[in-house]
């Protein structure tokens, strides 16, 4: 006696899953940057559990505005200042690429890897996205992440040891 059973009628999430895997192989850089803004905010919600937003809110409160102010105004010139170690690479490989591009690049590069750290993974990879859809080859696009953390480290050194 043999046994007959019926195929089971095609649902449609089984048509979705081959569409999704095929995208994630079309675009593992989204999917990393996914996976690196999950891993940032859940470093986030773990650092902010130490801190009692009342009393981080009256303190910033009692502050002069023109203190807050000034923070905000420095911090801008500082990130400002950064771009010039991408604006410096950039020159030295040779590429002409437009200083809003730079800017950019050096901007989001700085904020992230600051914030989340592994500056050569984060900072990295926020560069290689947008230098790459400029037109950069990613040999360039190391050299350009090289040089700027080099520079960065020895000026950080020297920095360290005249002080």
């Amino acid at each position: 006696m043999t046994v007959s059973i019926a195929p089971l009628p095609e649902v449609e999430s089984d048509r979705r899953l081959p569409a999704a895997v095929a995208w994630v192989k079309e675009n593992p850089s989204l999917l990393a940057a996914a996976l690196m803004f999950g891993l940032a905010l859940a470093a986030l919600h773990h650092l902010s559990s130490q801190f009692d937003y009342g009393d981080v809110a009256a303190h910033l409160g009692s502050l002069p505005v023109s203190s807050l102010l000034g923070a905000v105004l420095l911090t801008a010139l500082s990130y400002l200042a950064l771009t010039g170690y991408d604006y410096a690479a950039i020159r030295y490989i040779g590429s002409d690429l437009p200083w809003r591009t730079t800017a950019l690049a050096a901007f989001t590069g700085y904020a992230v890897s600051n914030s989340v750290g592994f500056s050569f993974l984060s900072g990295g990879a926020i560069r290689y996205r947008i230098y790459s859809e400029a037109g950069m080859a990613a040999p360039d696009i190391a050299k350009v992440v090289a040089f700027c953390s080099l520079t960065f480290g020895f000026g950080l050194c020297a920095v360290v040891r005249s002080g």
